[in-house]
């Protein structure tokens, strides 16, 4: 009971604290309610609705800096015009923009460039445990809007029940998940948000949640990446593309736990690891560096990858932090800088991954007498290789919104590009099922059911009371799709009696067996099968 009256207090001091941002997410509710209850083409209610996210999370940081400022009363409504202007700003901004993909990237660009800002601006002016706070309090948010989700819903479905109402209460479900996290949840997390010039505490069971649960965990997986390291060491081979987003997790997880976990003087252990646990991640992330510029220098630039390099550029800036331990502050700043370059600025995770790949086309293009003179030539004499990576890098260009280079522009309109598509290997399925549905059980003592996907030896191993049994299907399911060849992808064909004798005990009577190829050589065979056993 304590713990609701303190949630419901926090609440009401809340509101009287961020008004503004409060009366903000009761106006982004009332557009998504009438987006969800009246859905239309029109866009200048998502346009409103994203410039409305960002003006919330402006209002807020506005509200700590009329605090600072020590600005009152009807004069800091005044300044809280600012909000209005940014939403007004940010509309117009979508308005003119229309790409509703850009739109999405800089608008969550801009709003998280806002919440790290924020971030910096309370660790600056409430201390280094004001993320502390700030992240719990999300946590505590959350789990409240939940809670009323789920006990807004279950009375509403009572409701339902009792009026016996035969219509489709969705969109009533969809409403209160809105309110509960728009506008429950919301006011919740601004009650978790400190006030300047009082220094924040850190959450004490966060704490040992991070000690005991976390960093042990996290050990395991550094014990892991040397272990792979030393693989690499000793195959003297570099698997690319395996260990990079494990790399990156340890490093974001160290990077959070030094923006985290700052004032615990009763865990000593997690304050050393704080400052000295970057240092275990040097081999790591230097093997991960490897391995990026591999992949970069042999597929291009991509969206994915360009994000990757942008949090282990971030992860790789911590490391020094802690070791020289600089605030927090610097580090918000620095990940509110890179949100917006790589969000709002030429180098955004579109543009810069598109130039990357445009130029890799134009240049292996060139450098295989495809293009000469601006003009597109036959690629008869190339190998397929050649032929899959260019097609790879001509769709990836293709699938590009943005404005694109006249040269480009002729490429992309040649039928020379799209013949390239048959370059590869020609993927179809064969699916072939069985007519009969029943078989005759007379001198058999056992059956068990078969569910399984042989490989391109086609053997399985069924494990019985006798022992293992082998199977092999290829020469079976070779036979077949040479009887029943036929064109397309995908092609279904009713077999009588789809069956084999692995041996003279046994008999597989098959349900379904499905053969994937690529060409003419089979890659896989999956089968439902019952083998029964003498």
């Amino acid at each position: 009971m304590n713990i609701v009256l303190q949630l419901r207090r926090r609440s009401v001091d809340s509101i009287r604290r961020f008004t503004v941002p409060f009366i903000i997410s009761l106006l982004l509710f009332a557009d998504v309610a009438y987006l969800t209850c009246w859905p239309s083409d029109e866009k200048w209610l998502v346009y409103g609705a994203i410039s409305l996210c960002i003006a919330a999370m402006f209002s807020v940081w506005w509200q700590l800096v009329l605090e600072v400022r020590r600005i009152r009363g009807a004069k800091a409504w005044l300044w809280q015009g600012a909000s209005l202007v940014v939403w007004a700003g940010s509309y117009g901004t979508w308005m003119a923009v229309q790409d509703m993909t850009y739109i999405i990237l800089y608008g969550s660009g801009i709003f998280l460039a806002l919440t790290a800002g924020i971030l910096a601006w309370l660790t600056y002016y409430a201390g280094e445990s004001a993320f502390n706070r700030v992240f719990c309090g999300a946590l505590q948010a959350v789990g409240v809007a939940v809670v009323a989700d789920i006990s807004l819903s279950i009375c509403a479905m009572a409701l339902q029940t009792l009026l016996q109402l035969s219509l489709s209460f969705s969109n009533l479900y969809a409403l209160i998940f809105y309110a509960s996290f728009l506008v429950v949840g919301w006011n919740v997390f601004l009650s978790s948000v400190p006030e300047p010039g009082r220094p924040a505490a850190p959450s004490k069971p966060f704490g040992s949640v991070m000690a005991y649960v976390v960093v042990p965990v996290y050990g395991v997986l550094l014990a892991i990446l040397y272990i792979y390291i030393a693989m690499i060491c000793f195959k003297g081979e570099m698997p690319v593309g395996k260990m990079n987003w494990f790399a990156s997790i340890a490093l974001l997880v160290y990077a959070f736990c030094y923006l985290t976990c700052s004032n615990y003087d009763n865990h000593v252990w997690l304050l050393r690891y704080r400052r000295w646990g970057g240092l275990l991640l040097i081999p790591v992330v230097a093997v991960q560096l490897w391995g990026v510029y591999i992949r970069h220098e042999a597929y291009g630039l991509t969206e994915l990858r360009y994000l990757s390099m942008a949090c282990t550029a971030f992860g790789i800036a911590v490391i020094p932090a802690a070791l020289r331990r600089l605030s927090g502050t610097w580090l918000f700043l620095l990940a509110a800088g890179m949100t917006l370059v790589i969000s709002i600025t030429p180098l955004n995770v579109l543009d810069a991954p598109y130039r990357s790949q445009e130029r890799r086309l134009l240049a292996m293009m060139e450098e295989k007498g495809m293009l000469q003179n601006g003009v597109v030539s036959d690629a008869a004499d190339m190998s397929r290789e050649d032929k899959e990576e260019i097609y790879s890098t001509y769709r990836y260009v293709k699938s590009y919104t943005g404005q694109r280079d006249p040269t480009v522009e002729v490429i992309l309109q040649s039928p020379v590009m799209e013949s390239l598509r048959y370059a590869g290997p020609h993927y179809r399925s064969r699916y072939f099922i069985n007519d009969s549905t029943a078989v005759s059980v007379a001198g058999y003592t056992a059956m068990y059911v078969v569910e399984k996907t042989a490989g391109k030896d086609g053997m399985l191993t069924v494990q019985t009371q006798r022992g293992d049994v082998a199977i092999s299907l290829l020469p079976y399911a070779e036979q077949l799709c040479r009887q029943y060849e036929g064109a397309g992808q995908m092609a279904n064909q009713n077999v009588a009696n789809l069956y084999l004798l692995p041996d003279d005990g046994h008999y597989l009577f098959i349900r379904t067996m499905n053969v994937d190829l690529a060409d003419d050589a089979i890659q896989s065979i999956s089968i439902s099968a019952i083998l029964l056993e003498k």
